[in-house]
């Protein structure tokens, strides 16, 4: 392969698609995490639940592939002077880190107030929540949005590297996958940092896969449309079976797996998501409807917002849905996933009215309704990515 270079590149509205795919797998998996303490492990759908648990819980290593594809994609061909330097980290800081602060903030109180201790606030609740923002802990979903911060701290040093030396972009895919476990091990035997989750390295694989797509993107939608693609589809299915089994057959007792097993299966499993999400996406956008492609494409304008509030309904509705009853506890859960969803969504789209919504929910560009009558991409990148 090699990279081609273009002075104007198309604005891909099918990464819309991508991000509402991401972010319906997202709520799904919350929506389902309290199967373990709220089913007995003898119940018919206990394993069913924790497979399609892990079968789907690829949105947030989606996320973070779209991130890395979209700088690389949008920064690729400009020119990146201190200005430019200046500018994007101005941009995440209005955009990504003060949402994430805010929304730390109100995780963290409203646990505090749930716990009966907020009326006893003191200094030390302002140092653990300091610690629990520098390790994206306030909320168990904010460390995506941590370990986003860190990439965006080595992306500049990353783009100038792969600008200077191109060719090297061809080996991102291998380059990430050494990385990623470099840090890995190094962490099992010499870091010990009990919190690698919340560590960029350990998503490597997925951030150096949207750099190899944003170099060579005209020859990966190539392949994808090649008969390359079933192969890809079989591997994926394969891969997500394992990682499936794998966690039920654990979380039911019947087997113990080695951690780092689990690792190598959750990579590949979300790795070769995010390119089948990416290909889906572009399969959608051409065989649906004008309406319900809008809407798809409204909620992944959406989907940062969305991201950080949906815990927060789901934490409000648990306290009116939770019950003893296990069939009850099925509708819950399906209850769970819809109002998270929707009543979320609703909120944002509110929100995203209101002037300065940024500070709350970082910048969106909502589709337009006419521009979606259109099956084809057009238009320009947006420059304020």
């Amino acid at each position: 392969m090699n990279s081609t270079t273009k002075a104007a590149k198309p604005y891909i509205n099918e990464l819309g698609i991508v991000r509402a795919l991401a972010i319906l797998s997202v709520i799904f998996v919350h929506a389902t995490s309290k199967v373990e303490t709220m089913l007995e492990s003898t119940a018919t759908l206990y394993p069913v639940y924790n497979f399609m648990n892990a079968f789907l819980k690829i949105g947030t290593t989606t996320f973070i592939f779209l991130s890395a594809f979209v700088l690389f994609y949008s920064y690729r061909d400009r020119e990146f002077t201190l200005g430019s330097f200046k500018g994007f980290y101005l941009k995440r800081i209005q955009y990504i880190l003060i949402p994430y602060v805010l929304f730390s903030a109100i995780y963290y109180l409203l646990q505090l107030y749930y716990k009966g201790t907020l009326i006893d606030f003191n200094w030390d609740n302002v140092t653990s929540f300091f610690a629990q923002l520098l390790r994206g802990k306030a909320y168990a979903h904010l460390y995506f949005v941590f370990v986003n911060v860190q990439f965006y701290i080595l992306f500049p040093f990353l783009l100038l590297y792969f600008k200077k030396w191109p060719k090297m972009a061809k080996h991102a895919l291998w380059i990430g996958f050494v990385i990623q476990w470099a840090f890995i091990y190094l962490n099992m035997y010499y870091i010990k940092y009990p919190y690698k989750g919340s560590i960029s390295f350990s998503y490597m694989s997925h951030y150096f896969l949207g750099i190899f797509v944003a170099f060579y993107y005209d020859q990966f939608m190539n392949f994808l449309r090649s008969r390359w693609k079933y192969l890809l589809w079989a591997l994926w299915l394969a891969a997500s079976a394992v990682q499936g089994t794998f966690i039920t057959l654990q979380r039911m007792g019947e087997a113990k797996f080695h951690l780092r097993l689990l690792d190598l299966t959750w990579n590949l499993h979300t790795w070769l998501s995010a390119i089948v999400l990416f290909q889906a996406a572009f399969w959608l956008y051409k065989k649906l409807g004008p309406k319900l492609r809008y809407w798809l494409l409204h909620l992944g304008a959406c989907s940062f917002g969305v991201y950080l509030l949906h815990p927060l309904i789901l934490f409000i509705t648990r306290r009116y849905l939770d019950t003893g009853n296990a069939l009850l506890y099925q509708l819950a859960v399906v209850a769970a996933f819809f109002i998270a969803l929707f009543v979320s969504w609703f909120i944002i789209a509110l929100i995203q009215k209101l002037p300065m919504h940024w500070i709350l929910i970082g910048k969106t560009q909502l589709p337009k309704r006419a521009q979606q009558q259109k099956v084809t991409s057009s238009g320009s990148v947006d420059r304020s990515l």
